[in-house]
């Protein structure tokens, strides 16, 4: 009641009424039940919305966050054209400045418009003009229609450490391999994407990676580490989409082990 109460005034006014509620209202509990120690976390009476905690540089100035150039709470089409704030550069811009973000995207061809390219089918798509690799993963893959050759494990290890595997047709010495390998020094971004089932209509963006190490071929198992690490809460629930426990063992996968 207190919550739609407050949602019902000016945003402008939020503060300074929920404050002042707070303050009558821990007030009250003193007089009622005479505990006078809860007088000290009374929020004080000119307290204001924290915006950001940001870090202070080794020469002491602080630490400037990147703003996007669309307002978060905005909904607008990106179509990458010419002058037109970049899809990639816009997800990495808001990740600080925000605690969850959804994204839905569509790829436009001349030909038409096409919500997902062909190689999107296997969760990969290259966009060029970015560039970046968007790569969406779903993490337990024993319910829906997954074939042999896509059931590829992808899981989380640690809160900033992912693993993906690539398309089954992908050599590490393949051009494809190569830019996963060397996107830092070929300027292009990684983004990673990723649901906990099919039944998930819409994937968390799990925001910017890098290239860590990989094994093996056809495909590709890549670790990446995370520029943000993933929420706690958000990690517990991607390790038991994929079936991983804090033992380490993932029962379907009996000859790999997770610290």
């Amino acid at each position: 009641m207190v919550e739609r109460a407050l949602d019902s005034l000016p945003e402008n006014d939020h503060v300074a009424v929920g404050v002042g509620l707070a303050r009558q209202l821990i007030g009250e509990l003193v007089r009622t039940v005479g505990v006078e120690s809860l007088i000290a976390e009374r929020p004080h009476a000119s307290a204001r919305t924290l915006q950001a905690i940001r870090a202070r540089r080794p020469d002491g100035s602080v630490e400037k966050l990147k703003s996007p150039l669309i307002p978060l709470l905005d909904t607008t089409l990106l179509t990458n054209a010419p002058g037109e704030p970049r899809v990639g550069n816009q997800i990495q811009a808001e990740i600080p400045s925000a605690d969850r973000i959804d994204v839905v995207m569509a790829f436009i061809r001349r030909s038409g418009i096409t919500p997902f390219r062909d190689e999107w089918r296997e969760g990969v798509y290259f966009a060029k003009n970015v560039p970046a690799d968007l790569c969406a993963f779903t993490l337990d893959k024993t319910t829906g229609r997954f074939s042999p050759t896509t059931r590829y494990r992808d899981y989380a290890i640690s809160r900033d450490l992912i693993h993906w595997e690539s398309q089954s047709v992908i050599r590490s010495t393949s051009e494809t391999g190569r830019r996963y390998q060397e996107h830092v020094r070929r300027n292009s971004q990684i983004i990673l994407f990723a649901r906990h089932d099919r039944d998930e209509r819409a994937f968390y963006c799990l925001g910017p990676a890098t290239y860590v190490s990989h094994e093996s071929e056809l495909p590709m198992s890549i670790t990446w580490r995370l520029q943000h690490p993933l929420p706690g809460d958000l990690f517990a629930s991607f390790a038991a989409a994929c079936g991983v426990n804090y033992f380490g063992w993932r029962p379907e996968c009996e000859e790999e082990w997770i610290a």
